[in-house]
C-alpha cells in the first residue's frame, strides 16, 4: 500500500467515474493525465483533508490502495489554521496548499501551469514562510531550518571602527546585502566575525583553489577552531561540516 506523507504527497489513481473523481478531488487537487501508464495524477491537499477530517479522507484514499502515514495525520488532527506546504525540490522550493491569492508573494512565487504548484528560489524561504504565517497559515515544511554552529568560536583578531560600523549596518539591513571595503580593508576578517556572530554554518564561495584553502586557513586560525571542522567542496573533495 503506497503511503504519503509530507515529502511524498502526489498519487496516481486509473480510471474514474465522474463521482469518484469528484470524491477525489475533495481532498486531493487533480495535476494531469499520464497517458503512458493510463492513470491520473492528484497531489494531496492539506487543507481539503483538513476541513473534511482525517477519517474522512483516509476512508477515499484506502479505496485505491493509499494511506496517510501517522506522522501526517497527526499533523492534519492538531491543525486549528490552514494548512500551507512548503518543500524543496531540485533547486526551487515548491509551495501548495494555498487555497487563495496572497497578494504580498506575487513577487516571489511563479505559479507551474504543468504541476500547478508554487514555486520559488531557496532564498525567499524565510520572507514566504513570515508572510504565510502572518496570514493565518500553519508551515508544514520539509526544508531544514537549524543551521546552528555546533563548535564554540574565539576570535584572534579584533575589528576596527569602520569594520563594526559595516556589520552593524548589515545587521541592521536583516543580515541581507553586500559589504564593500576597499582592497586591503579587512573583509575576510568582517565574514569571520559575522559567522562568530551569527553562529551559523556558512557557505563562503570563491573562484580558484589557492583562495579556497587560504580561506580554510584564515577560518581555522581567525576563529580558533579544529581544520577538521572546515570542509572542502573541490580540488577533488566534497566535504560538508561540521
Amino acid at each position: 500500500m503506497l503511503e504519503l506523507n509530507v515529502r511524498k504527497m502526489s498519487f496516481t489513481v486509473g480510471w474514474v467515474s465522474r463521482k469518484e473523481f469528484e470524491k477525489i478531488t475533495l481532498i486531493a487537487d487533480y495535476i494531469s493525465y499520464d497517458k503512458a501508464r493510463k492513470c491520473s495524477i492528484y497531489r494531496l491537499n492539506l487543507e481539503k483533508c483538513r476541513k473534511l477530517g482525517v477519517e474522512k479522507a483516509r476512508e477515499i484514499l484506502e479505496k485505491y490502495g493509499i494511506r496517510i502515514s501517522e506522522s501526517l495525520a497527526g499533523i492534519l488532527e492538531k491543525a486549528k489554521k490552514p494548512i500551507a506546504v512548503v518543500d524543496l525540490k531540485g533547486s526551487d522550493l515548491i509551495i501548495h496548499g494555498l487555497n487563495e491569492n496572497v497578494p504580498e508573494l506575487l513577487n516571489v512565487l511563479i505559479w507551474d501551469k504543468v504541476d500547478k504548484i508554487f514555486r520559488s528560489k531557496p532564498f525567499n524561504y524565510h520572507e514566504i514562510c513570515g508572510i504565510l504565517r502572518q496570514k493565518g497559515y500553519q508551515i508544514v515544511s520539509t526544508v531544514r531550518e537549524d543551521w546552528n554552529l555546533d563548535v564554540e568560536t574565539k576570535p584572534t583578531f579584533e575589528l576596527r571602527p569602520y569594520q563594526l560600523d559595516a556589520f552593524k549596518a548589515w545587521e541592521d539591513n536583516n543580515y541581507r546585502g553586500v559589504i564593500v571595503l576597499p582592497t586591503g580593508a579587512g573583509k575576510t576578517l568582517l565574514a569571520l566575525y559575522a559567522i562568530h556572530k551569527l553562529k551559523l554554518r556558512s557557505l563562503i564561495v570563491v573562484p580558484t583553489i589557492d583562495l579556497l584553502r587560504q580561506w580554510q586557513e584564515k577560518i581555522v586560525e581567525g576563529l580558533n577552531i579544529p581544520e577538521d571542522m572546515v570542509g572542502i567542496f573541490g580540488g577533488g573533495k566534497k566535504e560538508v561540516k561540521p
